[in-house]
């Protein structure tokens, strides 16, 4: 399992607009993503913005270079997404999963 992490920054008066579009728009087109096995869309106030962590986990790098293309570490921000934050990494980060623990 391989954990994919980017973060982006979003206004106050739009903190709401990135959760929108990540629950009508991202998240329906990953679940159809072979390889795909989940994600999380994390969120904290930093003074006068809000900052977002997007986490998604993937059963090989297979599935992430089909998804992301042939450079894996760069993000993949559609247009939409780009338009509502202030800022947004270029790249993500990817960590192997080496121990999991559940309740």
């Amino acid at each position: 399992m391989i954990v994919r992490i980017w973060k982006a920054t979003a206004s106050v008066a739009r903190a709401d607009a990135y959760p929108a579009h990540f629950s009508a728009a991202v998240s329906p087109n990953l679940r159809k993503l072979a390889g795909f096995a989940g994600g999380r869309l994390l969120r904290r106030r930093t003074g006068d913005h809000v900052e977002f962590m997007v986490v998604t986990q993937w059963e090989s790098w297979q599935a992430i270079t089909a998804f992301a293309g042939a450079d894996p570490d760069v993000a993949v921000v559609d247009s939409q997404a780009r338009a509502m934050l202030v800022q947004h990494d270029s790249c993500v980060q990817h960590f192997e999963v080496v121990q999991e623990t559940s309740v």
